[in-house]
């Protein structure tokens, strides 16, 4: 059993490296700390709910970046290797998984102490951290919206950068949008309504903490079932692009 889970500690710190050991993993962490440092430049006094809500919404779409860079990285012979030893696919899966939502643990991790550290305005423990778990199921929904991208999916990765621009902008655009246009509703049902996370930080009664459970599970569904599309996706394709 012990060699079984360092075996899956393996896995997981292993995906984590190959991300981190390029520029393009190094990325997200300068974009964000040029984020914290404009966020809350000195004589800004940014409100802990501004601070959280802008932070949910900045999260989600670097997390699409993440979760993109973290699907290129299949292509490599070490990860086919890997396919191929691995016995159980579904462990396998479940890695890429974990992976996505490591990193929005830690990025929303310092996202948030930064906002306790930096914002004004009354902080209750007990809202911040539900608004940190919400945070979290954001982060790994956009981590899993990004995976969507994959190349067994998109073989054209010109193409899959534009598409990835244009689908931030409509998720960041889907409230004007649907209210200029109804008729789009059930098409835009596609995207997670990351606009109610505008509410979710106005929330300060304990008999409404029930709809920030609502909305986390919202996000978490979202991005389980974008998961399981691309595994499937990529399950029928592997390697063969």
């Amino acid at each position: 059993k012990k060699k079984r889970v360092i075996k899956k500690i393996h896995m997981i710190t292993y995906n984590l490296k190959l991300f981190l050991r390029s520029i393009k993993g190094i990325l997200p962490f300068v974009v964000m700390l040029i984020f914290i440092g404009l966020t809350y430049y000195p004589g800004t006094n940014t409100t802990i709910q501004t601070a959280v809500t802008t932070s949910c919404f900045f999260m989600f779409f670097l997390m699409i970046y993440i979760g993109y860079i973290l699907c290129n990285n299949d292509l490599n012979i070490s990860e086919q290797c890997i396919y191929v030893r691995c016995r159980n696919k579904i462990n396998y899966y479940l890695y890429k998984v974990i992976c996505v939502l490591i990193f929005s643990i830690v990025l929303n991790l310092i996202l948030f102490t930064s906002a306790c550290l930096f914002s004004i305005g009354s902080k209750n423990a007990l809202t911040i951290i539900l608004w940190y778990i919400s945070a979290v199921s954001v982060g790994f929904c956009g981590g899993a919206m990004g995976q969507m991208f994959h190349p067994a999916i998109i073989n054209d990765r010109k193409f899959s950068t534009v598409f990835i621009i244009l689908i931030s902008t409509l998720c960041a655009c889907k409230t004007n949008i649907l209210n200029s246009h109804p008729v789009l509703h059930y098409l835009f049902f596609v995207f997670p309504p990351i606009e109610n996370f505008t509410s979710i930080c106005q929330i300060s009664n304990w008999g409404e903490f029930i709809i920030i459970a609502k909305e986390t599970l919202i996000f978490l569904i979202y991005g389980i079932i974008y998961e399981t599309l691309k595994s499937f996706i990529w399950e029928k394709r592997k390697f063969l692009m």
